[in-house]
């Protein structure tokens, strides 16, 4: 037998690729890896009580500034909840394709939950900022080539027809922004008439500009939407940010790729660590942005970072990479949705500092997100990725 120097280094990479993953294996840290087993709390649905049909408005919800500084923010969203008032929370409405209402209400295992209340400025003379979310140089950059557009995590990413982002994370559900749908106190018209606009993939070995029909996209109306009762505590004048996040499920199956969203240990979320998302920051053109950064700050319920965005970058899941103890490889899963920008008051210091945010998934807003797809609990009392 010959052995060719083909051959050799053919063997060579694999070789090398075997050899990374053992040593990666051996030298991750905790940090560096997802969770194997993470508990849940479960969440028993109570009753379900008719709504009638929704209220609707033509007001955006603006989230563009707060009164508390990071040290602020964290102390208050680490109070302890009465576990008795969680129900306030994590109750939740569904609004059907045909406009009617209804409330979940359900009870939450007995659980010390951290996250608070917290006093939100209605300023009027607050310094606001521009459409666009860039700090310094602009370091987003488009995914223009089918090989990647058609692989995860550019696959999966999503445009609503409100003008938002989102992403697949099941054949029948997206995960973007509760004020993408609803301002807090009514849904915005715009959902009367809601599709999610899945982008087709053309043949691998062409470029999208290179073809007809390339940035076209797959538009599916939605046949449900949920939102939690956290983000219409307070009604529109007062918005619980941490809670902005929502699920739609589309009228029909889509026969493609989603994405694992999951819950991240504490010690894996912190000021340095990389985050990752990619969104349509134009509604009017098919460009899809990617951008990674790292986090700035953070809390149990939001993350700061100065990734650059747009307003329709808002809804995108972001995403982290972590080693996955159970199959043995790098894998990538959401753990926050994007929110946009916010001015948080720097009060002891004098001045306002600018972030963009991003809500984090913890375990109790894990367990609802698993209830809207699965309709029970059974299989989110622990994270199990491949259930969902």
């Amino acid at each position: 037998m010959v052995i060719t120097g083909k051959f050799m280094l053919a063997f060579g990479i694999f070789a090398a690729i075997v050899l990374q993953e053992i040593r990666a294996e051996l030298t991750v840290s905790d940090e560096d890896a997802w969770p194997t087993k993470i508990a849940v709390p479960k969440l028993k649905v109570r009753e379900v009580v008719q709504l009638g049909l929704a209220d609707v408005s033509d007001d955006l919800p603006r989230i563009t500034e707060s009164n508390c500084d990071l040290e602020c923010l964290t102390d208050e969203m680490n109070k302890i909840v009465d576990s008795n008032r969680l129900y306030e929370l994590y109750s939740f409405e569904t609004m059907h394709a045909n406009g009617q209402v209804e409330l979940t209400v359900v009870d939450v295992e007995k659980i010390e939950r951290r996250g608070g209340d917290m006093e939100r400025s209605n300023r009027s003379d607050r310094k606001t900022r521009k459409k666009r979310q860039i700090f310094g140089y602009d370091t987003r950059f488009e995914v223009s080539d089918s090989e990647y557009l058609g692989e995860p995590p550019f696959s999966v990413v999503v445009k609503l027809s409100t003008g938002c982002s989102g992403t697949l994370i099941g054949k029948r559900h997206v995960l973007t922004a509760a004020q993408c749908v609803h301002n807090g106190k009514a849904y915005v018209r715009a959902v009367k008439k809601l599709r999610v606009g899945i982008r087709k993939v053309v043949a691998s070995d062409l470029r999208f500009e290179d073809a007809e029909d390339a940035q076209e996209f797959k538009w599916i109306k939605v046949s449900e939407v949920f939102i939690p009762q956290g983000w219409k505590k307070y009604g529109a004048s007062k918005l619980n940010i941490e809670h902005n996040y929502a699920v739609l499920k589309l009228k029909e199956d889509y026969d493609g790729d989603s994405m694992d969203f999951g819950v991240a240990a504490s010690t894996s979320l912190h000021p340095d660590r990389r985050v990752h998302f990619a969104s349509y920051d134009n509604p009017e053109t098919s460009e899809l942005m990617y951008r990674y950064c790292p986090i700035l700050d953070n809390n149990d319920d939001e993350m700061y970072h100065h990734c650059d965005a747009e307003e329709a970058s808002v809804g995108a899941g972001v995403y982290i990479r972590l080693w996955d103890n159970k199959e043995h490889q790098w894998a990538r899963k959401v753990i926050g949705v994007f929110n946009g920008h916010r001015w948080i008051d720097e009060g002891k210091h004098g001045y306002a500092t600018d972030y963009n945010v991003a809500v984090v998934i913890t375990p109790l807003k894990y367990a609802q997100i698993c209830l809207w797809l699965q309709n029970d609990n059974i299989h989110c009392g622990d994270i199990q990725y491949s259930d969902i």
